[in-house]
């Protein structure tokens, strides 16, 4: 309707009608392009999820393969070792322990003397066992090495804290002490007392005198038993690092 009266007011075509439909056409391509392009994803995405599948498919079948191999290893040996005569251990030690096998022996044929030099073959086998736990031996006394230097660091830290304790103390006592001494010289006014005065503070300095006494003996005491803490510590050290030298020359 809007069509026709726009041509029969204007002899040319309609120029905005034109371009609604170019738009329109263009819209529709897009739309297009984009379900293409929507649909090829979804296939690739199809074909990479099948294709993984086929390689854990493949990677399974391997690993079944493998177990197999090695479950027909080990019968195969076992059986070995059950029919024929046992005699010492096996030069192929390692392999047998891989394989899985409780009684490790050699299998060796009839009327081949079956003597073996039991030393040398449990020699060789102390040897490989060494050198498989190696490692191992060293890893744990690394590990004591650091614990025992822990502790000491411990010790250290604990002796320091008690001194810096003992310190802070000795000099509140003191503090105090001082100020109990000025308290009680402000009340009595010992000032200008004269020889009552000197009496009460030579009684006070005998006094003093006897705390002092007796805590230059309690610190003795002290030192004394820190002393011995300490011998006993040395001695633990010195039967520790005894021990971990028989361990290393086992």
């Amino acid at each position: 309707m809007w069509k026709s009266v726009c041509c029969a007011m204007s002899e040319t075509p309609c120029t905005a009608l034109e371009k609604e439909t170019e738009r329109m056409e263009e819209t529709e391509r897009k739309e297009e392009t984009e379900r293409k392009e929507e649909i090829e994803r979804r296939e690739e995405t199809e074909r990479r999820k099948e294709i993984e599948r086929e390689g854990r498919r493949q990677r399974e079948k391997e690993g079944d393969r493998e177990k197999r191999k090695e479950t027909e290893k080990r019968e195969e040996t076992e059986k070995s070792c059950s029919t024929q005569p046992q005699v010492g251990l096996t030069p192929s030690f390692p392999l047998a322990l891989r394989l899985g096998c409780e009684v490790v022996r050699r299998c060796g044929e009839e009327g081949d003397g079956g003597e073996v030099d039991d030393d040398k073959e449990k020699g060789e086998r102390v040897k490989k066992e060494t050198r498989r736990d190696k490692t191992e031996r060293k890893a744990k006394r690394k590990r004591r090495k650091g614990k025992r230097r822990k502790g000491k660091r411990r010790k250290r830290r604990k002796r320091k804290r008690r001194k810096r304790k003992r310190r802070k103390g000795k000099r509140r006592k003191r503090k105090r002490r001082k100020r109990k001494r000025r308290k009680r010289k402000s009340r009595r006014g010992e000032r200008g007392r004269g020889e009552r005065g000197k009496v009460e503070e030579e009684e006070e300095k005998g006094e003093e005198e006897k705390e002092e006494k007796e805590k230059e003996e309690e610190e003795k005491k002290k030192e004394e038993k820190r002393e011995e803490e300490k011998e006993e510590e040395e001695k633990e050290e010195e039967e520790k690092e005894e021990e971990e030298k028989e361990e290393e020359e086992k």
